[in-house]
C-alpha cells in the first residue's frame, strides 16, 4: 500500500507519516510538501523515529497543491491521499483524488469548506472509491464520542461539543500556535455557525463564552462558538433522532485568548486584499506567513505492543463517506486518527445506504439524508 501525504512536513503531517510507517500493510509512505527540502528532512524524521514495527519506506516529494496537474500526476501512483494541508487546500486535492480514483482522508474543512466536499459524493461514486472527511482530532474525534453517547438514545435533541486546548510545546515565540494559524485565525475571525432551533444561523465569532473545568492537565478554559465541521455534519447524522440544536465552542490558555482577541479587534485577521508594492497582500496573510508556527515534538515513541485498530469516525453525509468500521473506544481514542483511517478507507466504498448498527461508522449521516439541506 502507497499512501502519500499532502502537508506531511507540517506540525499534523510529520507525525501522521510517522504513524504510518508503523502502519501494517503499508509499504511506502510519500511525504509531500511545497517546500521539497522539508519534505526529505520530514521523511528523514519520521524514518529514525519510528519503533520496531516501521518496515514502510519512506521518502520527500515536492508538491504544489495549487498545481491541478502536479496534484493529478504524484496522486495517479497512491492508493491513499492523506490531506494534512491547510483546509483551504482540501477541495483541489480532493477533486484530484476523485479524477485519479485514489481514496481519500483529512483533517477537517471548517464548516463551509465541509460542506462543499460533500458535494463531491458522486463523483466519488463513480470513481469506485471512498471519501473520509474531518478524520482528525476535532473533526472526527468528536463526531465519533458523540455518536457513542447517543448510541442507546432513541432521541438526542441536543450536542454540544466543547474543546479546551492546552499547548506544552516550548516556544519563544509572543504568540505560539498549538496549530495551523491560518486556522486560529479563521476561528477567532469568521462569524461562527450554530445549529439552533432545527436550523442554521450565524454567531459572531467567540461569542457566548463560558469558563469550563477540563480535565487535567488542560484544567479551567474559556471557551466560545467558533466557525467548526461539527456543526455541518451531526445535524445530518442525529437527524432522524429529533436534533435541534448543535453548538461547538473552542477555547485556549487564558493569555492567548486575549492576545488573539485583541490582535483580532485591531484586524490583523482581516483577510480583505490590499494592494503594496510586492502584490496584493492581506494582514491575515502577513501574519500568516511571518508566524513560525507549532515546532515539531521529535521525542520518540515506544514500539507498538497492541493490535493496531481502524479508525473510526468521519464527517461526511452518504455513502461515499463510509466504510470505516468503528473500534472499540473504552481506550483512548488513536492519537493520529487520520493515519488510522487507511486500512478502512483503501477496501474502497460499501454499497448506499445505512449500514447496519454493528458496523456504521459513528458520526456519518445516513446515505438517505434529505437532499434539503440545509434545514430551514
Amino acid at each position: 500500500m502507497r499512501v502519500l501525504v499532502v502537508g506531511g512536513a507540517g506540525a499534523m503531517g510529520r507525525w501522521t507519516v510517522r504513524d504510518l510507517t508503523e502502519s501494517e500493510g503499508v509499504d511506502e509512505v510519500v511525504v509531500a510538501d511545497l517546500d521539497g527540502t522539508r519534505a526529505r528532512e520530514a521523511a528523514g524524521w519520521a524514518a529514525a523515529r519510528s519503533g520496531s514495527n516501521g518496515t514502510a519506506q519512506v521518502s520527500g516529494l515536492a508538491l504544489d497543491a495549487a498545481d491541478p496537474d502536479g496534484l493529478r500526476r504524484a496522486f495517479d501512483g497512491a492508493d491513499v491521499v492523506c490531506n494534512c494541508a491547510v483546509f483551504a487546500l482540501n477541495l483541489p486535492v480532493m477533486e484530484a483524488c476523485a479524477d485519479t480514483a485514489t481514496h481519500y482522508v483529512d483533517l477537517g474543512g471548517l464548516f463551509h469548506t465541509t460542506r462543499r466536499q460533500l458535494a463531491l459524493h458522486e463523483r466519488f461514486v463513480a470513481a469506485g472509491v471512498t471519501a473520509v472527511i474531518g478524520m482528525g482530532g476535532s473533526p472526527g474525534v468528536t463526531n465519533v464520542l458523540a455518536a457513542l453517547a447517543a448510541r442507546d438514545l432513541a432521541v438526542v435533541e441536543e450536542v454540544e461539543v466543547r474543546l479546551g486546548v492546552a499547548d506544552f510545546a516550548p516556544s519563544s515565540a509572543p504568540v505560539p500556535v498549538p496549530y495551523a494559524i491560518q486556522t486560529i485565525l479563521d476561528e477567532f475571525a469568521v462569524p461562527a455557525m450554530a445549529f439552533l432551533d432545527g436550523r442554521l444561523v450565524e454567531v459572531p465569532a467567540m461569542s457566548g463564552q463560558e469558563e469550563l473545568d477540563f480535565p487535567q492537565p488542560v484544567g479551567r478554559v474559556r471557551v466560545g462558538h467558533t466557525l467548526h465541521s461539527e456543526v455541518a455534519t451531526l445535524p445530518l447524522f442525529f437527524g432522524d433522532r429529533g436534533i435541534r440544536s448543535v453548538t461547538f465552542k473552542v477555547g485556549f490558555p487564558a493569555d492567548f485568548m486575549d492576545k488573539l482577541t485583541l490582535l483580532t479587534a485591531l484586524g490583523l485577521a482581516d483577510t480583505s486584499p490590499v494592494e503594496l508594492p510586492s502584490g496584493r497582500w492581506s494582514r491575515a496573510s502577513c501574519w500568516s506567513t511571518a508566524s513560525p508556527g507549532p515546532p515539531p515534538r521529535p521525542a520518540p515513541r515506544p514500539p507498538r505492543t497492541t493490535p493496531r485498530r481502524s479508525g473510526s469516525g468521519c464527517e461526511g453525509d452518504g455513502p461515499d463517506l463510509r466504510g470505516i468500521r468503528p473500534s472499540p473506544l473504552a481506550k483512548p481514542p488513536p492519537p493520529v486518527p487520520a493515519s488510522s483511517a487507511w486500512p478502512s478507507v483503501s477496501s474502497g466504498p460499501t454499497r448506499p445506504g445505512r449500514p447496519p448498527p454493528a458496523s456504521s461508522t459513528p458520526g456519518c449521516p445516513p446515505a438517505s439524508s434529505p437532499s434539503s439541506w440545509p434545514p430551514r
